[in-house]
């Protein structure tokens, strides 16, 4: 049995160093060890916890199996799914019920019919605008809407030039192809512009662009579209 008897050399304040040096009593004989060996004996030691917290910030844990944890998987569209594993769903599974935010890659693109909904929807951010010399000199853009469809207000401004490029859309993420734009004209003057001055839109995976015609468009007027893209 070791008991400890004493202890010397220990500093009044602050943190052990590892060479303070400990008397012990080692059956009936005096030793002598140090904290950083005690502290690596009982470090070797295998120890069970309970009762205490382990902060994620400045602790990290390793190697700990999904069969350790009370929570090791989550169930999507009826199929239970590990934790770090993955899981590969059908078409036919969406119809189980898939919620939430985020979003799901099919294993084999579903192939679809005739299929009724009530609205489609885009969920993309805001497309971005930037103008052209078609536009005129200092002219405004705004867009309102997603990349599948949206509002284009042009505003333009001095001297817009014939055969240029009023507006050039970004999309916010890109699409697989170039996308089909459906167009309609969002107010009187805009339906009104006639076949010469009628821009025309070309697409590319990220952007749509439209550009003037062989007659440009009036200075300071407001011209108003809709766009609607498949792609």
């Amino acid at each position: 049995m070791t008991t400890f008897v004493a202890y010397s050399q220990l500093p009044l304040a602050g943190a052990l160093t590892g060479s303070e040096i400990f008397s012990m009593t080692q059956g009936t004989t005096s030793v002598g060890t140090t904290y950083s060996t005690l502290n690596a004996y009982y470090s070797s030691l295998t120890t069970t916890l309970t009762n205490k917290t382990i902060s994620g910030a400045s602790n990290t844990l390793t190697n700990i199996p999904n069969s350790a944890l009370s929570n090791n998987s989550i169930t999507v569209a009826g199929k239970t799914i590990a934790l770090g594993g993955s899981q590969a769903l059908a078409a036919s599974d969406l119809s189980n019920g898939v919620t939430g935010s985020g979003s799901i890659v099919l294993a084999t693109a579903p192939t679809l019919g005739v299929t009724t909904v009530t609205h489609l929807v885009g969920n993309s951010a805001t497309p971005t605008a930037a103008a052209g010399t078609g536009a005129g000199t200092s002219p405004t853009l705004t867009v309102a809407g997603t990349d599948s469809g949206f509002k284009l207000t042009v505003v333009t401004g001095t001297s817009p030039t014939a055969n240029g490029v009023v507006a050039t859309i970004t999309f916010s993420s890109v699409f697989a192809a170039a996308p089909v734009p459906s167009v309609a004209e969002g107010n009187a003057i805009t339906a009104s512009i006639t076949s010469a001055a009628c821009p025309f839109i070309t697409t590319t995976t990220s952007t749509l662009v439209l550009t003037a015609n062989a007659t440009a468009l009036t200075a300071s007027t407001t011209y108003v579209w809709y766009f609607q893209l498949v792609g």
